[in-house]
Parts: C-alpha cells; structure tokens; sequence
C-alpha cells in the first residue's frame, strides 16, 4: 500500500508561530506513517496572477488545461507539492485582519486550473 502523502504550507516567518505550528502537525502525520513534505512560500519567487485566463481558457473550451504565462517563477515548486498531495496543511498569520499578501497570491494562481477534477492533459 502506497504511502499517503502531506504537504504543508508555510507564509509565516522562519521559525515564527505559524511554521512551528505546520511542523508539528507534519510531524503527527508522519508518526502515523504519512509521507511528509514542507514548504515556506516565502521564500519562493511567486509572480501575482494578472487575471489573463490562459490557465483556464482550454478548460473552458473543452482542450483540457493550459499553462500560466508566468514560466520564470517558482509556482511549479508549489503546484507539484499541492497536486502530489493527499492532504495539505496550510498556515498564514493575520496581520490587519487577513491572511498575508503571499498567500493571496497563491490563491489566485491556484484557481480551477488546478482541481484535480478538472484537470485533463496539459497542451502546449
């Protein structure tokens, strides 16, 4: 039986609350066996999403997904954890009354071109 795997997601501070936090509860799911996995998205180079739709146009035409025009930034590390993923954990302080702005950010470059269940064959 092949391992479940759980990523979590840091957009705390290095060693801040909300990444020892992320740590621990990797750290009960790999005692329970779980392949683990942990990213601070702080320290990735993520461009804002600029709301171009390319990731989504082939989706709503039927062609399957396409890709973000942004390819010089590091969202493939996320994407690849996130869609490799069973479960994820995910931890942002609030500052102002909202999650940070890198987590938005993730956010919006997520969107429906990433749910599994709309997923179809990448074209280039």
């Amino acid at each position: 039986m092949e391992k479940k795997k759980v990523v979590g997601f840091s957009f705390g501070r290095k060693m801040s609350n909300t990444e020892v936090m992320i740590k621990e509860a990797l750290l009960v799911c790999e005692k329970a066996g779980m392949e683990i996995q942990f990213i601070r998205c702080d320290d990735l180079n993520i461009h804002i999403c600029t709301g171009c739709c390319s990731c989504v146009a082939g989706l709503m035409m039927g062609k399957g997904r396409r890709h973000c025009i942004h390819k010089d930034d590091d969202f493939h590390i996320i994407e690849e954890a996130l869609m490799s993923a069973d479960g994820v954990i995910v931890g942002s302080p609030t500052y102002e009354f909202a999650p940070t702005g890198n987590f938005k950010v993730v956010c919006d470059r997520i969107g429906p071109a990433h749910d599994k269940t709309f997923r179809g064959p990448a074209i280039e």
